[in-house]
């Protein structure tokens, strides 16, 4: 409450869609900051704004600059200054889960037990058969992420959908891909029955 308060003071508001996230404008610019519990992340265009943000919030809490962000609420930030790309990826989470008890060579049973804990419910035929993909998909694709790029295109959306197209129900499905930034795969899609 006391860092939302001082936050308030530098005329900074929180997100109405995510409470840890605040918005300011600094010098003309606009500046974010992400926190989670003791951690705060500052995305400022320019360096100075940073300084100033931390000055401030210096003068009533003991903060440490940790440096340029790399790992984050379990996300690991690789920069490309001269290419100008960010990629996120979420390999630490994904290695440990991969390779708790030997999983990446694991049958489905335990692949099973570990995945249950991420589950409300108890786990069943389709979620054994389910987990028999997902070990090796993550442990393939530990590496891959989300590659942000300097583009003019902020935001584009694509949707396709069919007609009908479940010959038993006759619902549709649609599906749809964001890219932001450059960012996304083409193809990735959430499939929805109406």
């Amino acid at each position: 409450m006391r860092l939302k308060e001082e936050l308030r003071n530098l005329e900074f508001v929180a997100s109405i869609a995510d409470a840890a996230l605040f918005t300011g404008i600094v010098d003309g610019e606009r500046v974010y900051l992400v926190v989670r519990v003791d951690d705060i992340l500052v995305a400022p265009h320019g360096a100075e704004r940073i300084g100033k943000v931390k000055a401030h919030l210096a003068e009533r809490f003991d903060v440490r600059k940790l440096g340029e962000a790399t790992y984050f609420l379990g996300i690991q930030q690789t920069r490309d200054r001269e290419a100008r790309t960010l990629k996120l990826t979420q390999k630490k989470p994904t290695g440990e889960l991969v390779g708790r008890d030997g999983l990446a060579n694991a049958r489905a049973r335990s692949a099973m037990g570990a995945l249950a804990r991420y589950t409300v419910a108890g786990p069943t035929e389709a979620h054994r058969r389910a987990a028999l993909g997902v070990v090796p998909y993550l442990a393939g694709t530990a590496e891959d992420g989300v590659a942000f790029k300097r583009s003019e295109e902020t935001l584009v959306g694509y949707c396709d959908a069919d007609y009908a197209g479940d010959v038993d129900t006759k619902r549709s499905t649609t599906g749809y891909v964001s890219q932001m930034y450059g960012a996304g795969r083409a193809g990735c899609s959430q499939q929805w029955r109406s």
